[in-house]
């Protein structure tokens, strides 16, 4: 009889146990519970919380400074509150991008490519959509790490045929970075089929037909560039190019611009801020092409004196000595001289001379003192020329040229 007691016992305990396992804790029920989720990683939620707001942050109106670091020291709490979450790590590798800091953008999109190499933000409607490789390959290559940006982006092409012009740009600007000149013609040929209107592009590749030593086909592309953006503002916001890169285009662009003045001092910042002298020799016989032209370079407009162009051209000329010790020691700092005569109905009489202003065109590494010694100089010089008196009429009229340091051994 006792052995039948406990037998039932048993079998009533063990039916409880088995409708135990079958029911689901509370707090576990329903296909929507992250109850295990948030059990296994009990910053996550936490850390979605400051995601969102970085991300918010991130593209929110204000100081761009401040928002940044803000949205960063956010993302950087996020990511150590859940290792796990890829979102964080993600979006810190776009925000230290922003910041300037390659290396750091690299160090977190490269976590989040190991793990998920397809991987995607949720709510990044306002970033413009790119391959994870390719985002991890430019913060490479801007980091300096070009063979392992190269590796990234060979997976990319390997992947399938690439319809990304920003990828085939990327390529073409390592290629170059790294010698192979045809290769990056052909990339960058190929990314301007895709792209055809983007002025950065076609001076990209006006650099790589000028290291090729395709000199008309460079100026060719580099003159579509500047017909598109005559200010050239579209390379200056192309992170893509290395920035001293910029320098060598730019003057390219004011090469075929027929700017000669701005494109020397483009050329000179480029010799002052590459980190690789390999088109250094390009760069000086190009220089070396320009001065031969004979700068400063000047331009009249309307010409209120009656006289011909070439007459006040040799006039500045003559003045070319001391013009050229104001500036000696400034060698980065380009002036625009602008000589403007006024019109009669702002003054009874001409003026003798005309009104002189003298602005900083462009300028590198130099300290102010040097700068302003540089212009106080070169106002002495240029007001004391002996400037023709305005005729005719109407008077009035605008006289420019530039005034920019001699190479060595044109002193």
């Amino acid at each position: 009889m006792k052995t039948g007691r406990v037998l039932a016992t048993l079998a009533v305990v063990l039916a409880h146990a088995a409708t135990a396992r079958a029911e689901p804790p509370p707090e576990a029920a329903g296909p929507e519970s992250d109850f295990w989720s948030r059990a296994s990683d009990p910053g996550a939620e936490e850390a979605q919380k400051l995601t969102a707001i970085a991300v918010a942050t991130l593209f929110a109106e204000g100081d761009d400074a401040k928002k940044l670091a803000d949205a960063e020291a956010m993302l950087g709490e996020a990511a150590t509150l859940s290792p796990e979450t890829l979102e964080a790590t993600f979006w810190l590798g776009i925000v230290r991008h922003r910041r300037g800091d390659a290396r750091g953008c690299a160090a977190a999109l490269g976590q989040v490519v190991t793990r998920d190499a397809d991987f995607a933000p949720a709510d990044a409607a306002q970033l413009t959509r790119a391959p994870l490789r390719y985002r991890y390959a430019l913060c490479l290559a801007e980091a300096g790490d070009l063979t392992t940006a190269e590796r990234q982006l060979e997976r990319l092409f390997a992947a399938g045929p690439v319809v990304d012009w920003r990828v085939l740009f990327l390529r073409g600007q390592i290629e170059m970075a790294s010698g192979k000149v045809a290769a990056a013609v052909h990339a960058l040929r190929a990314a301007l089929r895709l792209n055809p209107y983007h002025p950065a592009l076609s001076l990209a590749l006006a650099a790589a037909y000028d290291r090729s030593g395709q000199l008309s086909e460079s100026r060719a592309s580099a003159l579509r560039a500047v017909l598109r953006d005559s200010q050239l503002r579209q390379l200056a916001r192309a992170r893509i190019v290395p920035a001293a890169d910029r320098h060598y285009y730019a003057a390219l662009g004011h090469i075929a611009g027929d700017e000669v003045a701005q494109a020397i001092i483009d050329f000179r910042h480029y010799l002052a801020t590459t980190k690789t002298p390999m088109w250094n020799w390009r760069v000086h016989q190009r220089l070396a092409a320009l001065w031969a032209t004979g700068a400063p370079i000047i331009a009249v407009l309307d010409d209120p004196t009656g006289a011909r162009a070439k007459g006040i051209e040799a006039m500045v000329r003559r003045a070319r000595g001391r013009l050229d010790a104001c500036v000696a020691r400034t060698p980065q700092v380009l002036l625009h001289v602008i000589a403007r005569y006024p019109e009669r109905r702002e003054t009874p009489k001409p003026h003798p001379i005309p009104v002189i202003r003298i602005q900083v065109e462009d300028q590198l590494a130099t300290s102010s003192d040097a700068i302003e010694g540089a212009v106080r100089c070169t106002t002495e010089v240029v007001r004391g020329l002996p400037w023709p008196r305005a005729r005719g009429e109407k008077g009035g009229g605008v006289i420019h040229f530039y005034v920019l340091a001699p190479p060595p051994g044109h002193e």
